[in-house]
């Protein structure tokens, strides 16, 4: 094994900007649920559901999705839906009980998906994101948070799209003939 070089480790970190904790960019998770929940109340009454929120970090997409758990719930008979679901892939798919009863299986398939709350992502297991792309093609799942990972070469049936993207950045959209500035 290699052994830490703590003279080359300076090296490179005093060349690395400092980036002040009050950055005015910073926005807290909590901060921007705010404002989501503010999109949510017309959506809720004008039918805007599934809605898909593309974010750009695994984190910030399991934070919100435990945000949204606190507010958003699933009538009983699609909620018993999800989880009669939830159960034949688990029973086929997940043999072992130490394996069920691993955080991320449980987090998902016993908090999240019976609230009608997705979660999309590259770091999930398989069969947990063909599970809940499966839960939204049946309009089973009100609310999907995914990282662009979702967006490749999958069609979903979305009544909206969400973007939370980073404050300061600029993102073109390209319409087939010209880009043009999102805003």
């Amino acid at each position: 094994l290699g052994r830490f070089d703590q003279s080359a480790f300076d090296r490179v970190n005093k060349d690395l900007p400092e980036v002040p904790a009050d950055d005015e960019h910073m926005v807290s998770v909590e901060t921007r649920w705010k404002e989501m929940r503010q999109l949510l109340k017309p959506l809720r009454r004008i039918g805007g559901f599934p809605l898909i929120v593309f974010s750009f970090s695994r984190r910030q997409c399991v934070q919100y999705a435990h945000m949204a758990a606190q507010v958003l719930n699933l009538d009983p008979e699609k909620k018993q839906e999800v989880r009669t679901i939830v159960n034949n892939v688990l029973n086929n798919l997940v043999k072992d009980e130490d394996d069920r009863s691993l955080e991320c299986i449980r987090e998902i398939c016993e908090y999240l998906l019976p609230r009608g709350i997705g979660v999309h992502h590259g770091g999930l297991l398989p069969f947990l994101r063909e599970l809940t792309e499966h839960l939204f093609q049946k309009g089973l799942i009100r609310i999907l948070f995914a990282t662009e990972t979702f967006g490749m070469g999958v069609n979903m049936p979305s009544r909206g799209v969400c973007f939370n993207w980073l404050p300061g950045k600029e993102f073109t959209k390209f319409d087939g003939k010209k880009r043009r500035k999102i805003k």
